[in-house]
């Protein structure tokens, strides 16, 4: 018969002890967001239904990891002369340390932080306090990002961390977040600033620490928002309101207003990425003018705008987004934007001949969890794929589809001026 699970005790915060568990209040919770495995280490080591691992108590010595010529937070372009598995920690057995007379065993088929992590973890019969210098009390959740200048594999990650603040009740609690990956800066880090407020690489620890509660997070591959058969996605409207909040927004804001605003996103070439230094980038509008002068025609009544969103701050494609009736952009990862629009608004996805639309169902499921109206159109024809992965969009397939939208946000029609 298998043992019963054991969770971490309750402790309580007085003189004498710094070491309080904040999310285990409720015990239940933590029970419920906890795998149905058995925990480790007397309750130290337990797995999460995420996908991550909860450790108390865990070790981590700096010196145990193969050093590059990076640290992480660097400018991109100090990253060009680089092959990407610097960018990446490569640790040596010991690299983290815990208590533990089991010897658990848990695997992953992927190279994520978890398996790597398991690798590395070094059991300790006793524990050596002459070696520690720090002991972090805060809650410190462990990430290795992935395609970290994305801005929708980034939401992925931040939609992580808030289902382990929401499911353990740590969203008022201060909580770190550490890197553990060496990636340059991107124009994404100030969001992390923004939603967490503490952050860290893990590279640029000079000696080693005892994390109280720290939580290793899963793949942002292995996130439920990467699930797009999920009819709903848990917390998906508490997750952007926590968002605009913590960017200054009200997020009651509806498509109920008498101006109605169109904003159509341009990809353009851009440098983001080390391994992209020409910043080539696929999925481009081949007449974006003459769609955007089509739009105003067609419908004077509206606010019609284009906007290339590496030129604002994010803050000003928040605010952007949040006042647009309808979006229009080609598939990117801009249209992750999606879960910040107005309640009741509407997306066109468009996408060229070379992307196959069935299986890049991202935006659709956004859109679909956030009960907004969603309409897509797929090119066919080569005489619209241009040079530099530019596509020419028909113009009457842009005002049609903006007809439809219309129609589905509030069941009435628009006048719609005939094209010249």
């Amino acid at each position: 018969m298998e043992a019963a699970r054991t969770v971490p005790s309750m402790v309580t915060h007085n003189s004498r002890s710094s070491e309080y568990d904040l999310y285990l209040q409720d015990e239940s919770k933590f029970l419920t967001f906890s795998s149905q495995e058995k925990s480790y280490c007397n309750g130290s080591l337990v797995p999460l239904n995420n996908g991550g691992i909860f450790i108390r108590n865990l070790i981590l010595d700096p010196t145990m990891s193969y050093k590059s010529r990076v640290h992480g937070g660097e400018s991109l372009f100090d990253f060009f002369e680089l092959n990407e598995i610097e960018e990446y920690f490569q640790f040596r057995k010991g690299y983290f340390q815990l208590l533990c007379r089991e010897r658990p065993t848990l695997h992953s088929k992927s190279k994520s932080l978890i398996s790597k992590g398991m690798e590395a973890i070094r059991y300790l019969d006793k524990r050596d306090s002459t070696k520690l210098v720090k002991v972090e009390n805060s809650p410190t959740l462990m990430i290795e990002r992935i395609e970290y200048s994305n801005l929708y594999h980034a939401m992925t990650e931040w939609y992580n961390v808030f289902i382990v603040l929401e499911e353990l009740n740590l969203k008022d609690h201060a909580v770190n977040i550490l890197f553990v990956d060496k990636h340059p800066r991107s124009i994404l880090d100030d969001v992390w600033k923004r939603l967490f407020r503490r952050i860290e690489f893990a590279d640029k620890l000079s000696s080693n620490q005892r994390f109280v509660h720290a939580f290793w997070m899963p793949s942002a591959y292995k996130s439920a928002m990467n699930n797009h058969k999920l009819v709903n996605l848990p917390y998906v409207e508490h997750f952007r309101s926590f968002f605009l909040y913590n960017f200054g927004f009200n997020d009651e804001i509806s498509t109920d207003l008498e101006m109605i605003n169109i904003t159509f996103i341009w990809r353009r070439d851009f440098v983001f990425h080390a391994r992209n230094q020409n910043g080539t980038i696929q999925r481009k509008f081949a007449n974006e003018e003459t769609l955007l002068l089509a739009t105003k025609r067609a419908f004077p009544s509206f606010n019609v705008i284009g906007i290339q969103l590496e030129k604002l701050s994010f803050t000003d494609q928040l605010r952007l987004i949040t006042g647009t009736s309808i979006l229009i952009a080609m598939h990117g990862a801009g249209l992750a934007h999606v879960l910040f629009l107005p309640r009741g608004s509407g997306v066109f996805e468009i996408f060229p001949k070379y992307v196959n639309s069935a299986g890049n169902g991202h935006f659709r499921a956004m859109a679909r969890w956030r009960k907004l109206h969603y309409v897509s159109w797929r090119n066919y024809q080569s005489r619209n794929e241009e040079e530099n992965f530019k596509t020419r969009i028909p113009q009457e397939i842009v005002l049609n589809y903006i007809k439809i939208l219309y129609w589905k946000m509030f069941k009435k029609e628009i006048p719609y001026a005939k094209l010249v």
